[in-house]
C-alpha cells in the first residue's frame, strides 16, 4: 500500500509539474533566466540612451550659455584704452587727425587739444614708424620741429646720468651701475657716509666721495627733466611713437587726463 501511495504521489507530482509547465507557472531554468536578465538589461540600456543624450545636450547648452555670458561681461567691463600719460604731458600738441599719406607723413588735423593753433594739414616726419593706417582717425601727441614740421612725441621713459667723485647727484633715483664694487656717498642731512650698490636709492644733492655711479630715474618728472640741460652726458630711454585710434574709449581717457591737468592751467580748446 505504501508503494502504491508513493507511486501515486509521484504520478500526481509529475502530473502537477506537467500541468505547471503547460500553464507557464513553472520557474525558468538557468539558461532561460540568464537570457531573461540579458534581455532586461538590454531593454534598460536602450531606454536609458535617450535620457543620457538629453543630459549631455543640456550640459552642453549650459556650458555654451556660460561662456557667452563671460564673453559679454568681458566686453562690457573691459578696461578702456590706456594712454601714455608721460607722452601726453611731454607733447606740445595733442590732436585728432586723419592719415592722408602715411609714407609722406601727411595728416589732416580735425581737432586740437592743449592749443588752438588751427593746424589744418601738417607733415609728421616719423609717422611712418608708427602703426597708423591710412584713412583712419587717430589721437596724436606731437612736438614741433623746424620748418613747420612735426613729430610724434616719444615719451622719456627713463634717464641715466653718471656721477663722478666730487659731483652732486642731480635727481632722486636708483643706482644702476657703480665703479668699483662699492661707492661712498654723502647724503644731505645725514651724518657720516653711506656705501651704495646697484639697486640702492639715492637722493638729489648727495655728493659722491669715492668712485662713480650711474643714477637712473624711471618716468622722470619736470624737476628731473629741467636738470637735463645742464647735465653733460645723459642716457635716455624713449617710448615708441605711439598714436591711438580715436575711439570713444581713448577719448574718455583723454578727457580724464585733461581734467586732471586743469590744476596746471592746461588749455583745452577743441575746434569743432
Amino acid at each position: 500500500m505504501e508503494a502504491i501511495a508513493v507511486s501515486r504521489r509521484r504520478g500526481r507530482t509529475k502530473r502537477h509539474i506537467v500541468s505547471q509547465s503547460r500553464a507557464g507557472t513553472l520557474p525558468p531554468s538557468g539558461t532561460q533566466a540568464s537570457a531573461g536578465r540579458a534581455e532586461a538589461k538590454l531593454t534598460s540600456e536602450t531606454s536609458d540612451r535617450p535620457t543620457s543624450r538629453r543630459m549631455l545636450m543640456a550640459a552642453f547648452a549650459i556650458a555654451a550659455f556660460w561662456w557667452l555670458t563671460i564673453c559679454l561681461l568681458a566686453l562690457r567691463t573691459a578696461n578702456p584704452m590706456t594712454l601714455n600719460r608721460a607722452q601726453l604731458m611731454q607733447a606740445e600738441y595733442i590732436v585728432t587727425a586723419t592719415i592722408v599719406d602715411k609714407s609722406a607723413g601727411v595728416v589732416d588735423v580735425l581737432r586740437e587739444w592743449k592749443f588752438d593753433a588751427k593746424l589744418g594739414r601738417i607733415s609728421i616726419n616719423n609717422l611712418e614708424k608708427s602703426r597708423a593706417q591710412a584713412g583712419s582717425e587717430y589721437l596724436m601727441p606731437l612736438s614741433i620741429l623746424a620748418d613747420e614740421q612735426f613729430k610724434i612725441t616719444r615719451a622719456v621713459l627713463s634717464i641715466r646720468v653718471t656721477i663722478r667723485r666730487g659731483e652732486k647727484i642731480p635727481f632722486d633715483g636708483y643706482v644702476a651701475r657703480v665703479q668699483p664694487e662699492k661707492v661712498v656717498v654723502h647724503e644731505p642731512g645725514i651724518i657720516g657716509r653711506l656705501e651704495k650698490q646697484p639697486g640702492d636709492w639715492v637722493i638729489a644733492g648727495s655728493v659722491v666721495e669715492r668712485g662713480e655711479l650711474t643714477v637712473e630715474q624711471l618716468q622722470p618728472g619736470k624737476a628731473a627733466m629741467s636738470e637735463l640741460d645742464r647735465i653733460g652726458s645723459v642716457e635716455t630711454r624713449l617710448s615708441p611713437p605711439y598714436v591711438y585710434p580715436a575711439t570713444p574709449a581713448s577719448m574718455r581717457s583723454l578727457y580724464q587726463f585733461l581734467r586732471e591737468r586743469e590744476s596746471t592751467k592746461l588749455a583745452i580748446n577743441p575746434t569743432e
